[in-house]
């Protein structure tokens, strides 16, 4: 295969290898993600509503659109594109 050499030992053992990234960089990504992965097997993972807080508390998620989504769904309001007065009173304009 071209592009991968062996780097060898004086006995001849493989210790380490050789990729050329123009021709196996994809390959070389996805075998670090799952090394990555697997590392992190036993990690105790974080709850989805602390990482929302999170991303508002440092400005990547909007309260504002997160919160009127949420309360309309939770009055059963019906989220659909374009303009949607909901259970909740108000009209919101729905990106689509």
């Amino acid at each position: 295969m071209t592009g991968i050499q062996f780097v060898t030992d004086a006995k001849g053992h493989k210790i380490a290898v050789q990729i050329d990234l123009k021709k196996h960089g994809t390959v070389l990504e996805d075998f670090w993600d799952g090394l990555i992965g697997e590392s992190r097997r036993k990690e105790k993972g974080i709850p989805l509503e602390k990482v929302k807080a999170d991303l508002i508390k440092h400005g990547r998620l909007r309260e504002s659109v997160r919160g009127r989504g949420q309360a309309c769904r939770a009055q059963g309001t019906r989220w659909t594109t374009g303009y949607r007065t909901g259970a909740c009173g108000s009209s919101h304009r729905i990106a689509g």
